[in-house]
């Protein structure tokens, strides 16, 4: 009793310490004058529409399917309870981001025992791309603990097999899904992997279908709307284009300025209706992709190396005070350690079965971002499982789970 009194003790002191961390970032930061925006991606004009006006778009009057409702549904409950500032949504980021921490110290402890999770819980509280993200209204500080609590789910799923946990997962892994639509090929993933560990269709079912009453109502809502069927956003078929005939080494600078104004398929998919444009995007997309089959390998390639890379590629950063060579070092320091200290825990696991839903996770993201996207920025929420896996690392014995 005397030790678990001193863990909670622990961990109540390291929580309030990476609040504290949080807390004075944002107030040096604020304080800096250095640019800050409340409307990236549109997320907070979307959320501002649902509150005042009860209607999902960016301008008024004009019904959007431009980002996935999650991230502003959230939003707009921040602006109803705390009003639409950006300390309102800074804190708000800021006890998500420590609630993910929380929740990597419960997974962590479940795992690997409690020595791995102090260790993860203190390094999740002082990571610095979590103090950076939580404070600047990214979508991926929520959809960092909803993929984590959906993993916790399955998890709880492993050891019970019970009909509630798969229930509870398959909603986790639809909420998730509308907060970033990465997450739909891992449904099906979990699905089949459901089915395989169980043999019990009847379980499987229920993920799914849990899964796809949670989903269901945003593609509803878009037919309903729109007249046509539309599973995530017309920007992903963009994206994926996109991502195809622009030089990696050119993404946010004047090499993809130039493709977005320059490009054929582009020009000619500007006029179109979102779902025409969507069918264009793909259709010019295998196209390439058929016609420049090197090429293609090539730069999945790259944009592996360029989502699991250690710092930063060396371009214009608009939202942050830190030179180029500051951020490359906190970045060396951080994620250089900790992703191969989880690699290295990967193989220390005596058994891989009990993280399968991890590793299916983060294979998921992973091939995900190499078809459209990639960015260190994308990769935050699989931190978590990293470290988790690097605080294995170091604190391995013999075996799955480290002695207390």
């Amino acid at each position: 009793m005397r030790f678990l009194a001193k863990e909670k003790i622990l961990v109540g002191a390291l929580l309030g310490i990476g609040f504290l961390a949080r807390l004075a970032y944002a107030l040096y930061y604020f304080q800096s004058g250095a640019p800050y925006s409340l409307n990236i991606d549109t997320y907070a004009s979307l959320a501002h529409n649902l509150l005042r006006h009860w209607e999902y778009s960016v301008i008024v009057g004009q019904p959007d399917l431009v980002r996935e409702p999650a991230y502003p549904i959230f939003l707009a409950l921040v602006f109803f309870l705390f009003g639409e500032s950006r300390w309102s949504v800074a804190l708000s980021l800021n006890l998500i981001n420590l609630l993910t921490c929380f929740l990597l110290y419960r997974f962590s402890k479940e795992l690997f025992g409690s020595k791995t999770a102090k260790i993860a819980l203190g390094i999740g509280c002082l990571y610095p791309y979590y103090i950076y993200y939580a404070l600047h209204p990214y979508r991926e500080t929520l959809l960092s603990l909803l993929s984590l609590a959906t993993l916790y789910s399955l998890w709880r799923y492993l050891k019970t097999q019970g009909s509630l946990s798969a229930c509870l997962g398959g909603a986790l892994t639809g909420i998730t899904a509308l907060c970033k639509a990465t997450a739909l090929p891992f449904a099906g993933w979990s699905f089949l992997a459901i089915l395989w560990i169980s043999k019990n269709w009847k379980q499987a079912g229920l993920y799914l279908l849990f899964f796809s009453l949670t989903y269901s109502p945003w593609v509803l809502r878009n037919r309903l709307t729109f007249g046509f069927w539309m599973l995530t956003t017309p920007s992903a078929a963009g994206h994926f284009y996109l991502n195809l005939v622009t030089p990696q080494d050119q993404f946010g600078k004047e090499g993809e300025h130039r493709v977005l104004a320059t490009d054929p398929v582009i020009q000619k998919a500007a006029a179109l209706p979102p779902e025409k444009s969507s069918a264009l995007y793909y259709r010019a997309g295998i196209q390439w992709i058929s016609q420049h089959p090197r090429s293609f390998l090539k730069t999945r390639i790259q944009k592996f190396i360029k989502f699991w890379r250690f710092y930063p590629p060396n371009r214009d950063f608009e939202w942050t005070t830190l030179s180029y060579v500051q951020l490359k070092w906190i970045s060396l320091l951080s994620d250089g350690l900790l992703i191969p200290l989880a690699v290295l825990g990967c193989f220390l696991l005596a058994r891989w079965d009990p993280t399968a839903f991890i590793f299916l996770f983060i294979a998921n993201e992973t091939l995900a971002h190499m078809l459209f996207h990639s960015s260190i920025r994308f990769r935050l929420p699989l931190m978590a499982l990293v470290i988790a896996l690097a605080a294995f690392a170091l604190t391995h014995q013999k075996g799955l789970r480290p002695q207390r």
